[in-house]
């Protein structure tokens, strides 16, 4: 559940609560943990987070020495200072695309369904084609 902040209207605290996001409606309202009276909803600005989608790690890839890397500025400077470089994505193997090959089987199979679905064959008279067994 998300955490609002709400103000008491009477004593002005401010006080943090966990409402559900089903609950939150524009002038919904909380019991003030010191009057009892109810608090708003206060907008505070965005709460941002310091090296957002960077998470400390440990690494011995660099050097052979286990180090606490931080934040990418400090992994870029641990590199540099021994020579090391960031692999990028013109680094790794190109993915290469894959060919099916029919087997001859297959492959008249395929045309045959593809006859069947376009009408070049005509339906009535299969007697004559090479995938069906005579007399069937």
């Amino acid at each position: 559940m998300p955490v609002y902040t709400f103000e008491c209207v009477n004593c002005h605290t401010r006080f943090d609560a966990h409402v559900a996001i089903e609950r939150m409606q524009p002038n919904f309202v909380m019991p003030c943990e010191v009057c009892n009276q109810y608090g708003r909803r206060v907008f505070l600005p965005g709460r941002t987070q310091i090296n957002a989608g960077f998470k400390p790690y440990v690494t011995e890839h660099i050097d052979g020495e286990p180090h606490l890397v931080a934040s990418k500025r400090e992994e870029d400077a641990l590199c540099r200072e021994n020579g090391v470089r960031r692999a990028t994505e013109s680094d790794m193997p190109a993915k290469k695309a894959r060919t099916i090959r029919l087997t001859p089987l297959e492959t008249d199979f395929e045309r045959t369904r593809m006859d069947l679905k376009y009408q070049r064959v005509d339906r009535k008279n299969l007697a004559n084609h090479p995938l069906i067994p005579a007399g069937s």
